[in-house]
């Protein structure tokens, strides 16, 4: 019978091969499953309902920093005045934008 020390093992391989998230992610769709089969007296309880989600890693916080000059006309060869640009500003912070040479 499935218990909460393998749902702990399966959410710690993901882990090992992937990101918190993707983790996270596969212990949630776990849950789900287990959980359908608890509500269809197929199981007498949901052993995952019980397992926490992983915080991430310090290692894993993304630091954000703003587009370069160089980057955003790479991603806009177009100039954002002319129609055929505007959507790739739609896409930028606002603070991104302001700096953009006209």
């Amino acid at each position: 019978m499935l218990n909460k020390a393998d749902v702990v093992k399966f959410r710690d391989e993901v882990l090992q091969r992937t990101s918190v998230a993707n983790s996270n992610k596969a212990l949630k769709y776990l849950r789900v499953a287990l959980n359908a089969g608890y509500k269809d007296g197929v199981a007498h309880y949901n052993p995952a309902a019980k397992v926490d989600v992983i915080r991430r890693r310090q290692a894993e916080v993304i630091e954000r920093r703003p587009f370069t000059i160089p980057e955003l006309k790479r991603s806009c060869p177009t100039p954002p005045t002319s129609g055929k640009g505007s959507f790739c500003l739609a896409s930028t912070r606002a603070s991104d934008s302001r700096t953009l040479p006209a």
